[in-house]
């Protein structure tokens, strides 16, 4: 599970650093979430931290991804109710 946070996750120090993970340790599945927080404290509390970079965009960190590990299926694989066994 990734939860993204656009302006944060998807700054290009962390995309890079993601990618690299991915690449080594040939992950074949990421299955994308957003991280549903209210923005305004948690950018306060992630200021200055983390690998940096200016903010891609989500479409571009996942082509990223996609481009470091060609083999990786990347989707949020939640079941409907009906589509889970008891």
């Amino acid at each position: 599970n990734l939860l993204i946070l656009p302006g944060v996750t998807d700054r290009r120090g962390e995309v890079e650093s993601l990618a690299k993970l991915l690449r080594r340790h040939r992950v074949d599945q990421l299955q994308a979430r957003s991280l549903c927080i209210d923005p305004a404290p948690y950018l306060a509390l992630a200021a200055g931290r983390g690998a940096g970079g200016e903010a891609i965009g989500v479409s571009e960190m996942l082509r990223v991804f996609r481009k470091a590990a060609p083999w990786l299926c990347v989707g949020n694989f939640a079941r409907a109710k009906e589509e889970r066994s008891s």
